[in-house]
């Protein structure tokens, strides 16, 4: 006879979990995961129950969901505008994993400011762009600023890179927008 939902919740709850936490490092995220697993499974318990074995069958798809959730950057684009939030996008899989290997490939320390003559405009130094990129269980805010003279480049908190202008044109076009600013190539 096939358990029931509850029963095997009951009985196998608890090695989903050990196993999601395995996979995400935090009670919370395992938590989540873990229930939106057994979510798909209640939906199709009839042809999950009748497997050989339901168990193994809930173990893989809770890894495949862990890989595609945990361990793919996701990229959201917010540029503050007026302290405002204009737009939001996010980027996963293949596109997300290409714009962070090209943020984790920045050069150090930021842009150069161009000579004094070349700046016209006397605005503070303010982000043009802030990156959330979640990966592999770790949330980091990117700040982006191409648009002023001074204090180009990226920002983590932690380290400063420059900007390149194949990079912004990556960033912008991704999330679809354009600038004027001129950048190193």
């Amino acid at each position: 006879m096939e358990p029931t939902f509850e029963d095997f919740v009951l009985a196998r709850g608890e090695v989903l979990l050990r196993l999601a936490l395995m996979l995400t490092g935090d009670r919370h995220h395992a938590e989540d995961l873990v229930q939106s697993v057994l979510t798909k499974a209640y939906l199709r318990w009839d042809r999950v129950a009748a497997m050989e074995r339901p168990e193994a069958y809930l173990k893989k798809v809770l890894v495949n969901d862990s890989v595609c959730i945990y361990h793919s950057p996701n990229i959201a684009w917010t540029p503050p505008i007026d302290g405002r939030l204009r737009a939001s996008r996010t980027l996963t899989g293949d596109l997300a994993a290409h714009l962070a290997a090209g943020l984790n490939a920045a050069k150090p320390g930021g842009n150069p400011d161009p000579p004094a003559s070349e700046c016209t405009q006397e605005r503070p130094v303010v982000p043009d762009a802030m990156l959330i990129v979640h990966g592999g269980g770790i949330t980091t805010a990117v700040w982006v600023t191409f648009g002023s003279c001074t204090g180009r480049g990226l920002d983590n908190g932690v380290r400063r890179s420059q900007l390149t202008m194949s990079l912004t044109f990556e960033i912008m076009q991704r999330f679809g927008f354009s600038m004027l600013a001129q950048l190193p190539q």
